[in-house]
């Protein structure tokens, strides 16, 4: 196999080999930075700000550690007497490690999501205005007002109505349960009206739902663990900003399907031969850090984080 080929073999690396690589690729005279990441999707929502903040002249180097266990590993490995902390910057995801007490090291040059995580920042108004014009080349301005007033009033109702989900989560995320949240398609458990108002199945798939949760994501505890939820849920009931415990792959299905059912109840009601509402391409869970990483203002925790650390590079 030929060098080329036996690097794009060697991309999928664990956080051992990408320590390694990161040893010979760095240099203290150089205009660079080194960026440590959980996953794959990271550099599709971190580069355009770190670009438009640290300009053309800086090399940006990434390093998929693969989760963020392998973030802090790294972290870890680095001599920092023989490097420069601001030149090496780390990104992870919060998570409910605040949630579960769980206490990571923290520095000047590790960055933690103040969302459960990136996914979170994606979600809000000014990103499905984007959506509305740019994508679906909406540029009415009431229509776009209304679309994004009842987009919020429908966010707001469906944070509420997953918290009873995300309590069933955190409670076997407390007791180190391995369950297959990939596995859970929240098109079993919500859905939207002709008037785009969002709602809950009380038995998703024709189960109750604690049953459709274990039956999906492979658990086996029937324990009668309802007086746990219940504390957990009045837990989080009391914490303000929902984006910090709301799984942020559930709120990126929430926008999609938000925007998926916008078009089928407007091309349902437009005459034959009229043209629909369309994307060019399918907006989905999978690719939507890609496509409207671009499109988001900066966040002014990352404005401040990536700011502080060019400043004393």
């Amino acid at each position: 196999m030929n060098s080329f080929l036996q690097s794009l073999k060697d991309a999928g690396a664990s956080p051992i080999t990408s320590h390694i690589r990161f040893l010979q690729e760095y240099s203290k005279t150089d205009k660079s930075l080194h960026l440590f990441i959980e996953g794959n999707d990271d550099p599709s929502f971190y580069t355009n700000f770190l670009k438009n903040i640290a300009g053309k002249k800086y090399e940006l180097y990434f390093y998929n550690s693969k989760n963020k266990e392998g973030v802090y590993e790294n972290y870890k490995k680095i001599n920092w007497n023989t490097y420069n902390k601001n030149k090496v910057l780390f990104f992870v995801d919060k998570d409910y490690s605040d949630i579960l007490n769980i206490s990571y090291v923290s520095d000047e040059n590790i960055f933690v999501t103040k969302y459960y995580s990136i996914e979170n920042y994606l979600v809000n108004g000014k990103i499905l205005k984007r959506i509305l014009i740019d994508l679906l080349h909406i540029t009415d301005t009431e229509t776009i007002k209304g679309i994004v007033k009842r987009f919020k009033k429908e966010h707001k109702e469906f944070c509420s109505l997953m918290k009873l989900l995300t309590s069933w989560i955190i409670y076997h995320r407390s007791k180190k349960n391995k369950i297959q949240l990939a596995n859970i398609n929240l098109s079993h458990i919500f859905s939207f009206d002709d008037d785009m108002k969002i709602c809950r199945s009380c038995r998703p798939q024709g189960q109750k739902l604690l049953s459709y949760l274990n039956k999906k994501t492979g658990n086996i505890d029937n324990s009668e663990i309802w007086k746990e939820i219940k504390s957990i849920y009045n837990k989080i009931n009391y914490i303000s900003e929902q984006k910090t415990h709301l799984r942020g792959k559930f709120e990126i299905w929430f926008l999609v399907a938000f925007i998926n059912q916008l078009m089928e109840n407007v091309n349902a009601n437009k005459p034959k031969g009229e043209q629909k509402l369309k994307m060019n391409f399918t907006l989905s869970k999978s690719n939507a850090v890609e496509i409207l990483g671009s499109r988001l203002e900066i966040p002014k925790d990352l404005k401040k984080f990536i700011t502080h650390n060019l400043k004393n590079n």
